[in-house]
């Protein structure tokens, strides 16, 4: 492997396992609404990409045993996020005659209605399907679940085990009616809920809150950088490098010149910036180190094209509409970004070069937008937060499972 090569997992390995944590200014508890309950005892929550990986449809497998095999009517299923299966997950729990019992809200922005539906919940769950892939990722659900003090229910996966502890139950892996029994394990038994609610919230508070964790990524990016020229000696006290870098101490988004004591890093990702809080927290980080920071994403209606937030230079290349049918309209989608972003990456880095370009998944394939770039000198990390089976794995045996490696 050459020295201009690394993966976000590999850089880690120096400095300890880094888990995106939690930010506690942000997920908080709220007064739950009842109505998130549609009338039943008792109510839980899914808050997550919808795809392959996911496991959304062993969630349905366990509603029907908890439905059809246990009696049970009392338990409303709210699940929130988006995906390119929300369409055949919905046609599944309808097939099921699940309709009345589980919820779809999509995708949600709005911080307090996600944590409204969140702090209804009694429980919560993470049904990603066992693999080798999921068996090693760390899902920021799970501890934005422990924050809010809800009990878990998930399957026996490696990472999972070792982020929520005995905040969660763990079901035998692929045993839906194993996980639909935890479920009902813990609303029939709230002292024990409340027990593991407890554990979870102390857990992040003194282990894997953002505050913490934020040290452990910033040791990681040293060790990735090292070696680079302008990385300076001390970040407090070299002064020498004089770039254009964003100043928004007077709280305008205008660009003025100052001195930058670190290197040039560009972050590139198919999503929102603004909304998304592991690459906000990671860009964020890096300027509070000295470093100037460029943000490629998605464009929302009525936001600017550019914009600086907490001194990061957002460009928003493309507009998203949330309406994929299926996971054709979303790759047609993935691959438009892939062009746009490959050809404002290049003029970019041919202007004023990256020293590193960070590529966050999903899609995986976004890594080679940076090629130009990479073999121009810029360090390329690729940081898989979520897989794209769907356009590859559509048969079982091919599904995620099988071994997946980073390459760029």
């Amino acid at each position: 492997r050459s020295e201009s090569e690394m993966t976000f997992s590999s850089l880690l390995l120096a400095t300890g396992r880094s888990r995106t944590g939690p930010n506690l200014t942000r997920v908080r508890l709220l007064p739950p609404d009842e109505e998130w309950k549609m009338g039943r005892k008792f109510m839980v929550a899914y808050v997550g990409m919808i795809g392959n990986q996911d496991g959304l449809e062993l969630l349905i497998d366990a509603v029907l045993h908890i439905r059809a095999q246990r009696k049970r009517d009392d338990v409303q299923f709210v699940i929130v996020g988006d995906g390119p299966e929300l369409e055949s997950i919905m046609k599944l729990a309808s097939s099921a005659e699940l309709d009345d019992v589980m919820t779809f809200v999509g995708r949600v922005e709005d911080d307090r209605k996600l944590f409204t539906i969140l702090s209804t919940a009694d429980v919560c769950v993470n049904p990603d399907r066992p693999n080798s892939v999921n068996d090693k990722s760390t899902t920021i659900k799970i501890m934005e679940y422990m924050a809010l003090g809800k009990p878990i229910v998930q399957f026996d996966l490696t990472e999972g085990r070792n982020s929520a502890g005995d905040a969660s139950l763990y079901a035998r892996n692929d045993d839906t009616a194993d996980f639909g029994d935890k479920v009902l394990e813990l609303l029939d038994d709230p002292e024990k809920s409340r027990r593991m609610g407890e554990l979870g919230q102390r857990r992040v508070r003194e282990v894997l809150a953002w505050e913490h964790e934020e040290k452990k990524l910033l040791a990681a990016y040293e060790t990735a950088f090292a070696g680079l020229d302008c990385v300076r000696e001390s970040h407090d006290v070299a002064k020498s490098a004089e770039r254009t870098c964003p100043d928004i101490s007077s709280g305008s988004n205008q660009d003025r010149a100052r001195n930058v004591t670190g290197i040039r890093v560009c972050m590139l990702a198919y999503t929102f910036y603004e909304a998304d809080n592991r690459v906000r927290r990671y860009a964020e980080a890096l300027v509070k180190r000295g470093d100037q920071v460029d943000a490629i994403s998605l464009a929302r209606e009525n936001l600017p094209a550019f914009e600086v937030i907490q001194g990061v230079r957002v460009f928003r290349i493309q507009k998203r509409v949330i309406d994929e049918k299926g996971p054709l309209s979303y790759l047609l989608k993935l691959l438009l970004f892939f062009v746009r972003s490959a050809w404002i990456l290049t003029v970019m880095h041919l202007r004023d070069p990256y020293d590193v370009i960070h590529v966050h998944s999903v899609p995986d394939f976004e890594v080679f937008a940076t090629l130009i770039p990479r073999l121009m000198g810029a360090r390329v990390i690729l940081d898989i937060h979520d897989l794209v089976p769907e356009f590859y794995a559509r048969s079982e045996e091919r599904r995620v499972g099988k071994e997946c490696r980073s390459r760029w």
